[in-house]
């Protein structure tokens, strides 16, 4: 008897993401003859679901091929992502743990942007950078440490963006920040070695379930994609007081798009949302800050910031490339991003404003800044006033420490462990001790390396 030929074996970067697991979608690496799930033919080999076929979709799914199909499926290539932030002023612990969690979860680069070129953290971030390269736990130019002295605001004279809005650079923090990751895209082009960069601020980090952004940054290369929107969730501190708000937080406020589809009774979710309208004043969000997500792009000539929230549309496909892990109805782009729901539900997680003191000083820094800033498709930029960015503004400009502190703890704080455990039950908020796990033992250790140095 002759023997039974298997079939060819899935390779297992492809089937580690293959599994469908209630309404979150799959980002696979299908060539064009994957078909989506609703069954027709994908024009971008990518095996996805839309909002549509997510609503229809509940339980465990494996997308079911042929041998002949199966066969065509290939390993993610070699693929290089790079994050890049805008810093001043910040803690020390605070800076290792946003270089240690970005390094552990496979990021290629890091490129830290100082805007003040005499910032302590400088050399704090080149000696971590040094001693980490010395023990064999970060590859040479892992870290690229960029003072914005005189010589990088020449540079900024050079780009693209500067004769828009570089007149504004002094006085704003964004305009700043737009020009920077325009910058970076620029060093990353010129190096050669990275093809994704995302743009995130200093008290934002990235998620991802798997804790490898490798594979996610494959699998978009492989799609076409030009550009990729995440929803940011953002932190709630469960006290005033914390040295390192990374550490210390892991509850936080789910992004507004992901609570349709939450199992949670609504009615458990209308209480939960009220309040924190209520601690608001119904500003009509239960965030403090933005809910527009950030963004990363493909590293190509031409490629730039609109905003600090998102690329302009870049290569051939122009919008249809731009794509998003939600439905962005802001008016950045004009039009709608298409919804692709990627495996392992990559986000960033938002640590707005965790500890007072770490407000009080990021207020108190920025001080009176304008109630619009740069980017979208609006006139004059987008409006922040009454915003809980420009309330911050106001309180910690009068000067009253009192009145500082107690805005502070009526709109930030949860330190009702009860109404904590409700608003998880609720799916409003969620827990995430990941990153407060990998930071708990890691900063321990590289404080033992360095008091026994």
């Amino acid at each position: 008897k002759k023997k039974k030929t298997p079939p060819p074996q899935l390779p297992p970067e492809v089937s580690a993401v293959s599994a469908l697991s209630g309404s979150v979608g799959i980002l696979g690496l299908w060539r064009p003859l994957g078909r989506d799930l609703t069954g027709r033919m994908n024009d971008c080999g990518t095996a996805r679901m839309d909002c549509a076929a997510s609503s229809r979709l509940r339980g465990d799914f494996r997308p079911r091929c042929t041998p002949r199909e199966r066969a065509v499926l290939v390993p993610p290539p070699v693929v290089r992502s790079a994050v890049m932030t805008t810093l001043r002023a910040i803690p020390s612990e605070m800076l290792s743990a946003w270089i240690l969690w970005h390094l552990r979860i496979g990021f290629a680069r890091l490129y830290l942007y100082f805007d003040d070129p005499t910032d302590p953290g400088i050399v704090m971030a080149r000696g971590l950078c040094a001693m980490l390269q010395s023990r064999g736990n970060a590859p040479a130019d892992a870290i690229r440490v960029v003072p914005c002295n005189q010589c990088v605001r020449q540079e900024w004279s050079t780009l693209q963006l500067h004769g828009t809005c570089g007149e504004q650079a002094e006085r704003m923090v964004e305009v700043r920040q737009m020009l920077n990751c325009e910058h970076a895209l620029r060093q990353a082009l010129n190096d050669g070695d990275i093809d994704w960069l995302l743009h995130i601020d200093s008290d934002e980090l990235f998620h991802i379930d798997s804790l490898d952004v490798r594979p996610h940054f494959a699998r978009l290369h492989a799609s076409g994609a030009t550009s990729y929107l995440y929803p940011i969730h953002e932190g709630c501190p469960e006290s005033a007081e914390a040295p390192n708000v990374f550490s210390a937080v892991s509850l936080f406020r789910r992004h507004p798009s992901a609570l349709c589809d939450l199992p949670a009774p609504r009615s458990a979710q209308s209480a939960a949302w009220r309040f924190w309208m209520e601690r608001r004043h119904g500003v009509g969000s239960h965030f403090l800050g933005s809910v527009q997500g950030k963004s990363a792009a493909r590293v190509a000539p031409g490629c730039r910031p609109m905003s600090v929230h998102a690329f302009h549309p870049n290569g051939p496909g122009g919008i249809s490339r731009c794509w998003s892990g939600f439905p962005d109805r802001s008016s950045a782009f004009g039009e709608s991003l298409k919804v692709v729901r990627a495996a392992g539900s990559p986000c960033v997680l938002h640590y707005i404003s965790c500890s007072f003191a770490f407000w009080h000083a990021k207020y108190s820094l920025l001080g009176a800044f304008a109630d619009t800033k740069p980017g979208g498709a609006a006139a004059g930029g987008e409006s922040m006033a009454g915003s809980f960015h420009a309330d911050s503004r106001d309180v910690v400009l009068a000067g009253d420490h009192k009145a500082a502190r107690r805005m502070y703890i009526e709109q930030v704080c949860l330190v009702d462990e009860e109404e904590a455990a409700r608003q998880v039950a609720s799916g409003v908020c969620m827990r995430v001790r990941a990153v407060q796990q990998f930071l708990t033992v890691e900063l321990t250790r590289i404080r033992d390396i360095v008091s026994n140095d």
